[in-house]
């Protein structure tokens, strides 16, 4: 890590202010050649910043700097606010890569040095990773204090497998005094079986932690012309599929993020449910039955003038296009779906719409927010070390007095699965993987 990377971490384009960051030896000397003297430690201060061969004044600047090692990345690490005019960016970046020994930053070069100095372990990545692509305040919130209560929850139970680990050193000591020998096993087997099932039960939370950062898929399915277009442009605010009277118009998935009272929602419009010679159309209903076999929430929309009946009750019934119709031919279409309180809307008039989103949220959050507080778990990857500590400890619980060492050695591998959480022991695969969902600048 000789070079010295810089990058634009405030994003491209035109806007009020563009912040430069640069992190390595050679940022106190850039400092000192672009804008002198250089800032007091963590103290902005304003400054010209001069082409140092022309003497030329690019712009007026905020400067800090923050010396190693607390900074960031645990390297010098400086920052430059500059206007944020596209000129002045690209004079600026022009200006950094004439530099000897100054590159340019590659996506998550400034985390994966903080990384590689201690400043941060793979929680801290995973949580800032997440933290950065949040769009919902639920996100926001897993990745803020997710990872801090994993954190702590993971270190008590190391301090209570190390507890563990000195009660096998004391069967060993006592390995000739029966009596003390069964209670101490018989204790050590229970604590450890209790410890197993605690960190099982925290491991289990991960679909749903999945589900928070990725987005739950909220499925629209029916016949053609049902108004699942409409509906889908209707939640949007925006004409995001083609709607047709002619059937068969949708033939591929098409998907709409929504933030609803933060929750990440992505609802998905399908091609139409029916029997079909076309090819392409057909594929497009597999598709759409194959959306509904993996969905987190499957609605069924029936038009009110022709009603057609959900294939099974995974669906929740919809009554669509009562726009068209008075409130008593309505009611008694309702009547013969035979479904227990279905819902009724109008995608084009907007009736109903409160009432269907209403719905939407309190199935989601009846389904995987009932502990939504205490979740922790947002990666496999932290789902996996959980799962491998938690089976390395029963394996020790089997094993009896007689095999004491063997016992040792699988709450030691209960250990090493505990510091995988936090890259006590690193896997460049996991770095990789991690890295590779950060931007330019951070």
């Amino acid at each position: 890590m000789a070079d010295t990377i810089f990058a634009l971490s405030s994003g491209a384009g035109r806007a009020g202010v563009a912040v430069f960051r640069l992190s390595g030896s050679r940022v106190r000397a850039v400092l000192a050649a672009i804008c002198p003297p250089v800032p007091e430690a963590r103290l902005a201060r304003l400054r010209k910043i001069k082409d140092p061969e022309t003497g030329e004044i690019i712009d007026t600047a905020l400067v800090l700097f923050f010396p190693a090692p607390a900074s960031f990345t645990g390297e010098d690490v400086g920052e430059i606010h500059l206007h944020g005019s596209l000129a002045v960016i690209r004079r600026f970046s022009a200006l950094l890569a004439d530099f000897p020994g100054l590159v340019h930053a590659q996506a998550g070069d400034f985390t994966r040095r903080a990384f590689a100095n201690g400043r941060l372990d793979f929680l801290d990545l995973e949580s800032l990773s997440d933290l950065l692509a949040a769009e919902t305040e639920v996100q926001r919130k897993l990745a803020v204090e997710g990872s801090a209560r994993l954190r702590q929850l993971s270190a008590g139970w190391r301090d209570r497998l190390i507890d563990l680990c000195a009660q096998t050193e004391a069967l060993l000591d006592f390995s000739e005094e029966e009596d003390v020998q069964s209670h101490i096993d018989s204790s050590a087997e229970q604590n450890i079986l209790s410890l197993a099932q605690e960190i099982d039960s925290v491991s289990e939370q991960a679909g749903r932690g999945e589900r928070i950062r990725d987005g739950f898929r909220v499925a629209l399915l029916g016949p053609p012309n049902a108004g699942k277009s409409t509906l889908l442009n209707a939640l949007a605010g925006r004409d995001v599929a083609i709607v047709s009277p002619v059937p068969g118009t949708t033939r591929d998935i098409l998907e709409v993020h929504l933030d609803l009272k933060g929750l990440p929602v992505i609802i998905c419009d399908t091609a139409g449910m029916r029997e079909s010679h076309d090819d392409l159309e057909q594929e497009g209903i597999n598709r759409a039955q194959r959306l509904a076999d993996r969905a987190d929430l499957r609605f069924w929309l029936s038009p009110v003038h022709d009603p057609v009946a959900s294939p099974d009750d995974r669906f929740i019934t919809v009554i669509t296009q009562i726009d068209r119709y008075d409130p008593a031919y309505i009611s008694q279409i309702i009547t013969q779906q035979n479904v227990a309180a279905p819902l009724a809307l109008s995608a084009k008039t907007g009736e109903g719409l409160d009432v269907f989103l209403q719905r939407m949220i309190s199935e989601l959050g009846e389904t995987f927010f009932s502990h939504g507080a205490d979740l922790v778990v947002a990666h496999e990857r932290q789902a996996q070390a959980l799962r491998r500590a938690s089976q390395a400890l029963r394996s020790a619980a089997h094993h009896r007095v007689a095999q004491l060492d063997l016992r040792a050695e699988d709450l030691r591998q209960a250990c090493l699965h505990l510091d995988g959480l936090t890259g006590r022991i690193q896997a460049d695969d996991v770095l990789g993987a991690i890295f590779a969902r950060f931007c330019i600048g951070k």
